[in-house]
C-alpha cells in the first residue's frame, strides 16, 4: 500500500511539472513546484519593501523574487525606475493572449532598471518574453524563452548588460534583438527556429558575441548593423534560411566561427577595418562569402586564414564582392576533399592508365618482332614479367 501511495504522489508531481511547462518543447525545465502568484508591478525601490520581498537591495543581500508561478493576461513582472539590487530566480512566467482585445503581452518588462538579475526561469510570452529598456548592469542567465508573436528577448539602450546561457527554441520574430547600447556580453545562448533572424543587433559597440549556437531560423543566423569595436568569436551559425552572418561592422573581429549550410551567403560583410580568420565556412547556398566594404582583412596577417569548402588547395582565396578582398592563408575544411586534391588524383590516374597502355603496346610489338632483337629484348622481357605480375595479359 505504501508503495502504491508513493507511486501516485510521484506521478502527481510529474503531472504538475509537465502542465506548468506547456509550450516549451525539447528544453529542460524547472523541477521544483512554484507558488502561484499574481502579476507583479514595481515602480521604485520602495516597492520592494512595501510588497514584502526579502533582502535589502545590496549586492550581498539583493531583493529576491523566486519560486513563483505567474500566469496572466497582462505582463507577469514589470519593474521600472529601480537601482536596488534584485534577483528574479526559479520562476515560471506566462503571459497569454488576450482574446477580448486581440493583443499579446510581454512576460517580463524591465525599464530604466539597474543591478538586476533574471536567472533560471521558464518564460512564455504572447508578445516578447523579455523586454529590456534603458537597463544597466542587468543580467539574463540560464532562462528558457518562447514567444508566440515577437522576440525571445528585446533590448533597447542597454549598458553593461549580460545575456548568457539562455535557450530560445522558437520566436515569432527574432530570437534576440538588441538596439543602441554598449559593453554587452552575449554568450553561450542557443537560438533556433525563429521566424525572423536568430540574432539581430543594431548600433552596438564594445560587445562580445561568443560561443552562441544559432540554427534553423527563417531569416539570417546573425545580423549586425553598425557593430563597432566588437568581437564575434566561436559561434555556430548553421542551416538558416537567409545569410549565415550578415554584418555592417567597423573595427570588429570575426574569429573561429562556424558558418555552414545557410541558404544565402555564408558571410556578407560591409564596413571597414574588420578582421576575419579561423572561421570554417562551407556549404552555403549563394556563395561562402562576399565583401562589399573596404580595408577588411580575411586572415591574421601572419599565417592563419579561414577554412573554405571550395578552396582548391593552392594559392590565395578570392572573396566575392567589389572590395576585392583575398584570404592569403586559406585552408580546406577538415574532412572535405578539396578540388585541387581531386584534380591531382585524376591526373595521377590518367598518367597511370597512359603508362600501362604504352607498356602493353610495347610488349605486343615486341612479340611481333623476331626474338633476336637484342637491343629491346631485355627491356621488353622485364616489362613482360612486370605486367604478368600485375595480372595484365599481354596481347
Amino acid at each position: 500500500m505504501k508503495r502504491v501511495l508513493l507511486l501516485v504522489l510521484l506521478c502527481s508531481s510529474l503531472l504538475v511539472v509537465s502542465s506548468s511547462t506547456t509550450g516549451f518543447p525539447e528544453v529542460q525545465y524547472l523541477a521544483h513546484i512554484s507558488v502561484s502568484h499574481d502579476s507583479i508591478n514595481i515602480t521604485c525601490n520602495a516597492d520592494f519593501i512595501s510588497q514584502g520581498w526579502s533582502g535589502n537591495g545590496t549586492t550581498d543581500d539583493p531583493f529576491s523574487i523566486q519560486n513563483l508561478d505567474i500566469t496572466s493576461n497582462v505582463t507577469c513582472i514589470r519593474m521600472a525606475n529601480t537601482t536596488a539590487y534584485f534577483i528574479i530566480r526559479d520562476c515560471q512566467l506566462e503571459s497569454f493572449w488576450d482574446e477580448d482585445y486581440a493583443i499579446g503581452y510581454n512576460a517580463v518588462e524591465l525599464c530604466n532598471v539597474s543591478n538586476g538579475v533574471l536567472e533560471n526561469c521558464d518564460i512564455y510570452g504572447s508578445a516578447s518574453c523579455i523586454l529590456l529598456i534603458d537597463c544597466s548592469n542587468t543580467e539574463v542567465r540560464d532562462c528558457r524563452l518562447r514567444s508566440i508573436s515577437a522576440h525571445g528577448l528585446y533590448g533597447i539602450r542597454l549598458q553593461e548588460c549580460r545575456i548568457l546561457e539562455n535557450n530560445i527554441p522558437q520566436s515569432g520574430m527574432h530570437g534576440v534583438e538588441l538596439m543602441d547600447g554598449n559593453d554587452i556580453d552575449f554568450a553561450d545562448n542557443q537560438i533556433s527556429d525563429s521566424h525572423g533572424s536568430g540574432v539581430s543587433i543594431y548600433n552596438l559597440s564594445r560587445c562580445m558575441v561568443i560561443d552562441n549556437a544559432v540554427s534553423s531560423c527563417n531569416g539570417h543566423g546573425m545580423r549586425f548593423d553598425e557593430l563597432l569595436d566588437s568581437s564575434v568569436f566561436g559561434n555556430s551559425i548553421t542551416l538558416n534560411g537567409a545569410y549565415g552572418l550578415c554584418a555592417y561592422a567597423i573595427n570588429s573581429s570575426f574569429v573561429n566561427n562556424t558558418v555552414t549550410e545557410n541558404q544565402g551567403y555564408g558571410i556578407d560583410l560591409e564596413g571597414s577595418g574588420n578582421t576575419l580568420y579561423g572561421n570554417i565556412i562551407g556549404g552555403n547556398g549563394i556563395s561562402n562569402a562576399r565583401d562589399r566594404g573596404s580595408n577588411n582583412t580575411w586572415d591574421d596577417s601572419v599565417s592563419l586564414g579561414n577554412a573554405w569548402d571550395d578552396y582548391i588547395g593552392v594559392g590565395s582565396y578570392a572573396i566575392e564582392g567589389e572590395a576585392g578582398s583575398i584570404d592569403r592563408y586559406p585552408s580546406t575544411v577538415p574532412g572535405v576533399i578539396g578540388p585541387a586534391l581531386i584534380l591531382m588524383v585524376l591526373a595521377a590516374g590518367i598518367l597511370t592508365i597512359s603508362l600501362l597502355y604504352f607498356l602493353r603496346k610495347r610488349v605486343r610489338l615486341q612479340h611481333m618482332q623476331p626474338s633476336s632483337n637484342a637491343k629491346s629484348g631485355p627491356l621488353v622481357s622485364r616489362v613482360s614479367v612486370w605486367l604478368r605480375n600485375l595480372a595484365v595479359p599481354a596481347e
